[in-house]
C-alpha cells in the first residue's frame, strides 16, 4: 500500500506561529520531503519522538507541505511504536549490536517491510537465538514483551490507514 496516494498535502501559504506543529526543515535531506519516502517517515517518527505528538506537520523544502488528520494521527501512533522498541533496546554493549535477536536488528527487519509489517519472522529470530548468560535471556525476555506489544499496535495501525484509505476512520 503507498501511503502517498492516501495521504496529500496543501501548500502552506502563510506563516503562522502556531502550537502543536511539527516544522521539519528538510534541506539537508538527500531525498524528496515527502510522506511517502521511507526516509522522510523514518525522520518524522524520530522527530515526533523528540518533541511529541503535533496535530500538524510542515516539511519546508523550497515551499511548505503540510500533513494534517489522519495522516498525522497515523504517524504519531508509527512513532508510539518505535517509543515501545527503544524501551526494550539492549545495553550490552558491542555483542548486542551483533546480536540478530537484537530489538534494533529486529526493527531494521521489521520496518524493511513497511507498510506490511509482520513480527514473525522476529519471533522465530528471537526462538532461534542462542542465550549465552543471563543478560542475554533477560534481553530476550524484554524483547519479547516489546513485540508483543509492537504486534498489537501494528494491527491497529494497519486497521487505521485501511479505514483512512476508504476515508472510514472513526467509525
Amino acid at each position: 500500500m503507498n501511503l502517498k496516494s492516501i495521504f496529500s498535502f496543501r501548500r502552506k501559504t502563510e506563516e503562522k506561529k502556531e502550537s502543536n506543529v511539527l516544522r521539519i526543515v528538510c534541506d539537508d535531506c538527500e531525498g524528496e520531503s515527502d510522506y511517502g519516502s521511507d526516509g522522510c517517515l523514518r525522520c518524522m517518527r524520530a522527530k515526533i519522538i523528540d518533541s511529541g505528538e503535533p496535530e500538524r506537520i510542515i516539511l519546508h523544502r523550497g515551499m511548505d507541505k503540510e500533513y494534517s488528520g489522519d495522516a498525522v494521527r497515523i504517524l504519531n501512533d508509527l512513532s508510539r511504536i518505535d517509543l515501545v522498541a527503544k524501551d526494550a533496546f539492549c545495553s550490552g554493549g558491542g555483542r548486542c549490536l551483533t546480536c540478530p535477536g537484537s530489538m534494533d536488528n529486529l526493527m531494521k527487519d521489521i520496518w524493511a517491510n513497511f507498510p506490511d509489517m509482520d513480527v514473525g519472522p522476529a519471533r522465530k529470530i528471537l526462538d532461534s537465538s542462542s542465550l549465552d548468560d543471563d543478560r542475554c535471556a533477560a534481553c530476550n525476555i524484554r524483547t519479547y514483551k516489546a513485540i508483543d506489544k509492537i504486534d498489537s499496535m501494528l494491527k491497529e495501525v494497519s486497521d487505521d490507514i485501511v479505514k483512512s484509505a476508504y476515508r472510514v476512520v472513526g467509525v
